[in-house]
């Protein structure tokens, strides 16, 4: 029998190329401590399939008000000085 170590692999990144690309999906839960910079990772279930989120300090500052099973829509909204601007918006 052979093993395979599991938990490692993380869904396809989240690209924006433009302003106004969103990304839309249930939220399903927060990685903390991803990679060698120790990033923060929100995992999207989109049309059926996992999709991960790499954190900003725009995007954390609205999720808080996220729960995990929320449907959330994220749209860049383009380069503000020196940061990228993001909406975080929550279905009611």
């Amino acid at each position: 029998m052979v093993f395979k170590e599991v938990g490692n692999e993380l869904p396809e990144f989240w690209q924006h190329e433009e302003e106004e690309d969103s990304i839309e999906g249930i939220f399903i839960k927060k990685l903390n401590d991803v990679g060698e910079n120790k990033s923060i990772v929100y995992i999207l279930e989109v049309e059926g399939i996992l999709r991960s989120v790499w954190a900003s300090t725009v995007i954390d500052s609205k999720m808080i008000h996220v729960t995990e099973g929320d449907r959330i829509r994220i749209t860049y909204k383009g380069k503000e000085k020196n940061y990228k601007n993001y909406i975080v918006e929550k279905d009611e």
